[in-house]
């Protein structure tokens, strides 16, 4: 598997990344049931890139709770008079995620896993490994576009000390299946090593992500539960 030739001196890091996962998919039975063609891999900018604090990678969900085309949310509304509040009721809103297809333009994506340069780069290896298994591990088991939910308050990682050790012992799992290197060899290089040895690092941008709003009706024909 070749990430570069002669003729294109820049390195597809994304087309890497999308492999390694892919590889990770298949290894462990916690994400066998990931479609790696229906996540998108896409790269960020760091603000501060000269900081290793903030985030590494996240993972976008492209649809709502439990796989829903669409959504409702309802906001307080107030009235004042004179600074008195004289009525209390509420707003609803309803939204949907744009359709967002793969770089080929062939695909409808569920997800996007965005790696943030040059500080996912500048980690180690066991922790760029670490980074990709975590945001993995926030797809929904059912992949419907949703991410995974934990009880309580902390829905999106429940405890998170209990997170990171789920993550570190799925890299365990992973490294001790003995993985082809070919998989896993481009982690070991810095940014600036990358820059050094290819040139240059290829990489893809989706769009932001901004919600949709759409009327009651159209809404409820997305999601019917809506229509409680």
């Amino acid at each position: 598997m070749s990430h570069s030739s002669s003729s294109d001196k820049y390195f597809d890091y994304l087309q890497a990344v999308k492999d390694l996962c892919g590889n990770l998919c298949l290894s462990l039975r916690v994400f066998r049931s990931i479609k790696i063609d229906e996540v998108g891999f896409a790269l960020a900018h760091a603000q501060n890139k000269d900081s290793r604090f903030g985030r590494w990678a996240s993972m976008t969900p492209l649809r709502f709770e439990d796989g829903a085309l669409a959504t409702r949310v309802t906001r307080p509304v107030k009235a004042r008079l004179q600074g008195k509040v004289i009525a209390v009721g509420t707003s609803e809103r309803y939204y949907k995620t744009p359709r967002v297809l793969s770089r080929d333009g062939k695909t409808e994506l569920k997800y996007i896993l965005t790696i943030v340069q040059p500080r996912f780069h500048n980690l180690s290896v066991e922790e760029k490994i670490d980074t990709l298994i975590h945001e993995l591990y926030h797809i929904s088991a059912d992949f419907n576009g949703d991410v995974r939910r934990f009880p309580g308050r902390n829905w999106q990682h429940g405890s998170k000390a209990r997170y990171n050790l789920i993550c570190q012992s799925l890299r365990k799992e992973w490294l001790q299946s003995d993985p082809e290197p070919r998989y896993y060899e481009f982690l070991q290089w810095r940014f600036n090593e990358l820059l050094e040895r290819f040139g240059g690092i290829r990489g893809y941008t989706y769009p932001q992500i901004k919600l949709v709003e759409i009327s009651r009706e159209e809404a409820i024909r997305l999601n019917p539960k809506l229509r409680q």
